[in-house]
């Protein structure tokens, strides 16, 4: 796997995936942090991949998911880039998001999966 260097203090933010990437893990929970440039802290996804913890920035997509992600359940989070909002015409970042059976190990991060 190549090396990524990870931004918003540790956290993968979605601009260091490409579309078919995937961030997947355990789930812990998630949490606020400061962010340079901006007022409010933002929320970060915390999960347990197979060789270290991965935090995801949860970007405005994602914000929405955090009180639907159970702790101890694995989930995969698949970027599919930017995309449009029809009704505001805003780009934002798009993820599916896959709560795993668990028959297959935690990974972290899966480059074009």
């Amino acid at each position: 796997m190549a090396r990524k260097e990870l931004t918003f203090s540790g956290a993968i933010s979605p601009a260091d995936l490409k579309p078919g990437d995937t961030v997947e893990g355990i789930y812990l929970g998630s949490r606020e942090i400061p962010m340079v440039g901006r007022d409010a802290p933002g929320p970060i996804i915390e999960l347990q991949g197979k060789h270290a913890p991965v935090s995801l920035w949860a970007s405005t997509s994602l914000r929405g998911v955090i009180s639907q992600l159970k702790t101890g359940t694995r989930y995969a989070f698949e970027y599919k880039g930017q995309e449009v909002n029809p009704n505001t015409k805003r780009r934002f970042h798009a993820f599916r998001i896959f709560e795993d059976d668990g028959l297959e190990e935690a990974q972290g991060v899966v480059p074009g999966r």
